[in-house]
C-alpha cells in the first residue's frame, strides 16, 4: 500500500485531532497487515505444490489467463515465455480426446457461471501425458468485472491406481461369467445387485428383468418365501449356508438344485449383502471350490496390495506372496519366485518347499528353465508344464532338492513382465501328474498380474525413498538425511559420551573445470570425488553432499592428527590419480575443516561453522603456496 492510500485511509477512519503517533501506530498495523497476508500466500504456494494444485484466473474484460507457480509446473510451461491464452491451452495442452469435454464446459461456465469438477488429461509439450481434476466459479470484483477463477489438481498417480482398480473389477466380473454355474450378489435389503450369465440364462430372464429386483418379482411366491426366510436369517447372523431347493428353469421346469449362500461383510463387520451360487447336485464340490478360490483370491489380491507400504525389502513381498499362491492352488507341494539378474541367470528369491540353503546359492540359465524348454522361448503368459519329467530324461541341470524328498511331476510357470521386460518367474509345482485345469491356469494368470502390478509399485516406492535419502548425482546421503542422521549419532554421543569429528570438505577447481571442459565433466570431477571418499571411510563413518560442491562428513572415535593424516593421504592419491575426460587429465583437489564434539562445539551449527572457518583458513594456505610456488 502506498503512502497516500495510508494517509487517505486513515482521514476517513481517524479525526484530525488524532496525534501524529497515532498515525504511525496505524501504519505500523498496516504493515504488519500486509506481512501476514505475504506470509499467508507463503504458505498457500507451499500447500500447493505439497498437493499438487494449481490456481488459475481468467480476466474476461482482458482475455487473460492467469496462473499460479503449480499450474506451470502441472503444465509443463515456461512462465517467461507464457502469454496467457485460454485457446493456447485448450488446442496444445488438452489431450484430443478431451478438448471437446474442456471446450463444452468452458462454454459452460461462461454462460451459467457454475462449473463442475471434471477430470480429463493433458498432454505436455514433452508428451507426457497427465490426468488432471478442475473446476472453477464466476466472480465479480469489485468494479463489477466478470472473473473466473478455478483450482486444478494432478491426480495422476490415484487415477492410474483408480484404472487398475477397474481393470481388476472387470476381471473379475469376466472370470465370474465364464464359470458355467449360475452366480449372484443381493445386497443386504434382498435386492439382485449382481447376476453372472449362467444365472440369467438359468433363469430364462434378461440381466435387467433381475437386477433391481427381489426374489418376489422372479419366482413363484411359495419358493420366494423359502428363500427369502433363509436370506433373512443368513444376513441377520451372517456366515455361509448350503441347502437344498426347487428353482423354475428356463424351460419353465422346476429343477432340483443346491443353494449355496455367503455373507459378505465390510471392514467394520458391517453385513453388505450375500453371494450365492447354484448347482446341480452332481457339480456340488467343484462349484464349491470355484467360489472359495474366488473368495480368496480377493483376500490374497487385498493383503498384498496393503503390505506393499509395510514390508522391508522385495524378497518378503515374494514370500508373502507365495504363500497366498500355494494356499490357493490346493495341489501345489512347492513354489519359488526365481529373478532374473543381468547376467541371464534366474536367482531364487523367495521358495517354500525346498531346501531353504541350497535355494539361496540356486541359479539356473534361462534357456535351461523349464519354460523356456516348453514354449521355445516364446512365452508371455502363465505356463501349465503336465510332463516335467519327460522333460527331465532330456539333458537339463539338476532340480533343485525339496524338504519332502519328492519328485516334480507338473508345474505352472508365470512370467513377471515389468516395463516389457523379463522380471523373473514364479513357479508353482506339483508331485502329482496332470494336476493343473484351466482353472487353475486362470487363477494364476490374474495372480500373475497382481504380482506385476506389486512389483511396479514396490519399485516406485523403494525409488521414491532413495531419492528422499541420496544425492542423485553421487549416490550419498543428501542433506536433509544426513542432518536427521547427524541428530540421531549427536544424542547418541551425549548418551554414551562419545566423541567424533565433523569435517567440511570443498571442491577445489570446479568451476574452472565447468568453465573449460563443460558441466558434464564438473559432474564427472563431483561423481569421483564422492565416489573414492564414500570407498575410502570406514561403515561406521557418515559422508554426504552439503550441497554445491561442498561436502560434509562424520568420523567417529578418531584422533585430529589421524583424521588429519587421512585426509592428507587422499588428497595425495587424486594428485598422483588425475580424472580422464575426453583425453583431457583433471586433478581433483579438494580443501577442508575439521570440528571435533565436544570439544570445539556440542550442537550441529556450531560445528560446522568452525569446520567451515578452519576449511576456508586451509583453502588460503593452499592458495599461497601455489603463488608462491608460481
Amino acid at each position: 500500500m502506498s503512502i497516500l492510500k495510508k494517509i487517505l485511509s486513515f482521514i476517513k477512519s481517524k479525526d484530525k485531532r488524532n496525534s501524529l503517533e497515532d498515525y504511525k501506530t496505524y501504519c505500523a498495523q498496516d504493515d504488519e497487515t500486509e506481512r501476514a497476508l505475504k506470509e499467508r500466500e507463503a504458505s498457500l504456494r507451499c500447500a500447493q505444490e505439497i498437493a499438487n494444485l494449481g490456481s488459475w484466473e481468467w480476466d474476461e474484460q482482458q482475455k487473460r489467463l492467469i496462473f499460479s507457480d503449480e499450474m506451470y509446473r502441472i503444465f509443463g510451461l515456461n512462465k517467461e515465455n507464457f502469454q496467457g491464452s485460454i485457446q493456447y491451452i485448450v488446442l496444445t495442452l488438452i489431450h484430443p480426446d478431451y478438448r471437446k469435454l474442456v471446450g463444452e464446459v468452458l462454454r459452460k461456465i461462461m454462460e451459467v457461471g457454475i462449473m463442475e469438477k471434471i477430470e480429463f488429461k493433458i498432454m505436455k509439450l514433452t508428451g507426457e501425458e497427465r490426468w488432471i481434476r478442475a473446476n472453477g466459479v464466476v466472480v465479480y470484483d469489485e468494479e463489477n468485472r466478470k472473473k473466473i477463477i478455478g483450482t486444478v489438481q494432478d491426480i495422476t498417480e490415484r487415477k492410474e491406481v483408480e484404472i487398475a482398480l477397474q481393470d481388476n473389477l472387470k476381471f473379475l466380473q469376466t472370470l465370474i461369467d465364464t464359470i458355467p454355474n449360475p452366480i449372484f450378489y443381493k445386497d443386504s435389503k434382498g435386492v439382485y445387485k449382481y447376476s453372472n450369465i449362467a444365472h440369467c440364462e438359468y433363469l430364462g430372464l434378461k440381466k435387467e428383468d433381475i437386477i433391481g429386483h427381489n426374489i418376489y418379482d422372479i419366482l413363484p411366491k411359495d419358493i420366494a418365501n423359502e428363500h427369502y426366510k433363509i436370506d433373512e436369517d443368513l444376513l441377520k447372523n451372517q456366515g455361509k449356508i448350503v441347502y437344498d431347493s426347487k428353482l423354475k428353469y428356463a424351460d419353465a421346469e422346476l429343477h432340483d438344485v443346491i443353494f449355496t449362500k455367503a455373507t459378505f461383510t465390510n471392514q467394520e463387520g458391517e453385513t453388505k449383502g450375500l453371494v450365492g451360487v447354484i448347482i446341480d447336485i452332481a457339480e456340488r464340490k467343484k462349484a464349491e471350490k470355484s467360489i472359495n478360490q474366488l473368495l480368496q483370491l480377493k483376500e490374497a489380491m487385498l493383503e498384498i496390495n496393503h503390505a506393499i507400504l509395510e514390508i522391508n525389502s522385495i524378497n518378503e513381498l515374494f514370500a508373502l506372496v507365495l504363500k497366498k499362491v500355494v494356499k490357493l492352488m490346493k495341489n501345489a507341494d512347492f513354489a519359488c519366485v526365481l529373478v532374473l539378474d543381468e547376467e541371464g541367470y534366474l536367482k531364487i528369491a523367495a521358495s517354500t518347499g525346498y531346501d531353504p540353503e541350497k535355494a539361496k546359492n540356486y541359479r539356473i540359465k534361462l534357456k535351461d528353465s523349464f519354460i523356456w524348454h516348453k514354449t521355445k522361448g516364446s512365452f508371455e503368459k502363465t505356463v501349465v508344464i503336465n510332463d516335467i519329467q519327460e522333460i527331465l530324461k532330456e539333458k537339463f541341470p539338476s532340480v533343485l532338492d525339496n524338504t519332502e524328498g519328492l519328485q516334480i511331476q507338473s508345474s505352472m510357470s508365470a512370467p513377471i513382465i515389468i516395463d516389457g521386460q523379463l522380471y523373473g518367474l514364479v513357479n508353482v509345482d506339483s508331485a502329482q501328474k496332470n494336476v493343473y485345469e484351466q482353472r487353475d491356469l486362470e487363477m494364476m494368470e490374474h495372480m500373475r498380474n497382481q504380482i506385476e502390478i506389486a512389483v511396479s509399485k514396490h519399485k516406485l516406492y523403494e525409488q521414491t525413498i532413495y531419492l528422499s535419502r541420496y544425492d542423485k548425482l553421487t549416490n550419498v546421503y543428501n542433506r536433509r538425511y544426513f542432518e536427521e542422521v547427524f541428530d540421531m549419532y549427536m544424542k547418541k554421543a551425549f548418551r554414551y559420551k562419545e566423541s567424533f569429528s565433523l569435517v567440511i570438505f570443498d571442491l577445489n577447481g570446479l568451476k574452472f573445470v565447468n568453465d573449460t571442459y563443460g558441466h558434464l565433466a564438473g559432474d564427472l570431477f563431483i561423481k569421483t570425488f564422492a565416489k573414492t571418499i564414500n570407498n575410502s571411510i570406514r561403515s561406521s563413518d557418515i559422508f554426504a553432499r552439503y550441497g554445491g560442491d561442498e561436502f560434509i562428513g562424520v568420523f567417529f572415535e578418531i584422533d585430529t592428527k589421524v583424521l588429519t593424516n587421512k585426509l592428507e593421504e587422499w588428497s595425495k592419491q587424486f594428485i598422483q590419480n588425475p580424472i580422464l575426460f575426453e583425453e583431457n587429465k583433471m586433478i581433483c583437489s579438494f580443501s577442508y575443516g575439521i570440528a571435533n564434539f565436544p570439544h570445539d562445539g556440542e550442537n550441529y551449527k556450531e560445528l560446522v561453522k568452525i569446520a567451515d572457518e578452519r576449511m576456508y583458513v586451509y583453502k588460503d594456505k593452499i592458495k599461497k603456496r601455489m603463488k608462491n610456488q608460481k
